[in-house]
């Protein structure tokens, strides 16, 4: 039983603490807040490399009330492993002879009119199709495996329909499978605990499965580029026995290059979506990987309209760039510095990167 006291955040935690140097870095478990009976919490903690010490703190922060834990288990997922950095004069694998890749992500609602637009007069030439399954044509059984792969039958007949047009006006194409078996939205994307994908067996097997699908359906076609894994995968909880993102992603990876050698496969770090992802990050032992961050930062600036859009309100831009943006001056410089991570990953290990 917890009820916030001092701040409304308040609650019940059980959480890491691992300090390097004079920074603290906590990861904790999403525990909700009321009274309940005895239930199973499981939540994972990465350890820098360089952590000086880790701690693990459970009990009542800015709350009233009691908790008592029990059985409280800890296990090594992975060890740390080294890799080495790639020599400057190896070729990088990009999987396209572009200068720049330039576009857009796209819904499969997108219209030929609209794929021209991009491509004929944006200059684009690239875009992400999103196979994404939105929460009402779940109708809430997300584990219920034969209604999945009706949806996903269904959204590749539309995709399909769209790769001759995507190459007549010269658009690559990236699969961005967005909603994975199992996948409910999740504060990082639609690869959380929310769903089954990091939780159910079943579901682990088939988005290998369906991946292996996707390979044999689309390694001839020539508009499609690479395909995107999984979403902003976040991590808030591996079952007991089941693969964390990076393990079921060189799993998956795996099972693409036995049949398509050659295609970008496309990479996100399970730390969310921002370029910091890639900082705890190392390269996957599969050829011709790209990686991939969404650059969101100053969510103020980047998201400004899109909250509006959803809830059918007006929008009036309210944020500028280059200036201060939510007390801290955003320019040229503070972008290079959020970027930093993912540059700083790119150089090391010779990594094409897909923004």
């Amino acid at each position: 039983e917890a009820r916030p006291d001092a701040r409304p955040d308040g609650g019940i935690r059980l959480m890491t603490r691992a300090v390097v140097g004079d920074e603290r870095i906590y990861e904790s478990a999403h525990i909700e807040m009321g009274t309940f009976d005895w239930k199973r919490v499981v939540f994972p903690a990465r350890v820098p490399n360089d952590a000086a010490t880790l701690t693990l703190l459970a009990g009542l922060q800015w709350a009233t009330g009691k908790v008592w834990f029990d059985n409280v288990k800890v296990t090594l997922h992975r060890a740390p492993r080294a890799v080495a950095p790639r020599p400057a004069q190896t070729p990088v694998f990009k999987g396209h002879d572009l200068p720049r890749l330039r576009g857009v992500g796209v819904f499969d609602s997108i219209d030929e009119a609209g794929l021209r637009l991009l491509g004929q007069e944006w200059n684009a030439n690239v875009i992400r199709w999103h196979l994404i399954r939105w929460r009402a044509q779940a109708r809430g059984d997300l584990l219920d495996l034969a209604a999945y792969d009706q949806w996903l039958e269904d959204a590749l007949k539309k995709l399909d329909a769209a790769l001759p047009l995507c190459e007549k006006y010269g658009l690559m194409v990236v699969i961005d499978l967005h909603s994975p078996p199992g996948g409910d939205m999740a504060p990082g994307g639609y690869i959380g605990t929310r769903g089954g994908i990091l939780t159910n067996a079943a579901c682990q097997r088939r988005f290998v499965e369906v991946w292996e699908h996707l390979a044999r359906r689309y390694k001839d076609c020539q508009a499609v580029w690479g395909y995107d894994l999984g979403n902003e995968p976040h991590e808030t909880a591996v079952e007991d026995g089941l693969l964390d993102w990076e393990d079921l992603a060189v799993k998956t990876a795996r099972a693409i290059r036995a049949i398509d050698a050659d295609r970008a496969i496309i990479v996100e770090p399970p730390r969310g979506w921002g370029p910091a992802g890639l900082g705890t990050f190392l390269p996957l032992d599969i050829p011709n990987v790209v990686y991939s961050v969404h650059m969101y930062e100053p969510s103020a600036f980047t998201h400004q309209g899109v909250h509006e859009q959803r809830d059918k309100q007006p929008w009036v831009r309210k944020v500028g760039y280059p200036g201060e943006i939510e007390g801290k001056l955003w320019d040229k410089a503070r972008l290079e510095a959020a970027l930093k991570p993912a540059i700083d990953f790119q150089k090391t290990y010779g990594a094409h990167l897909f923004i």
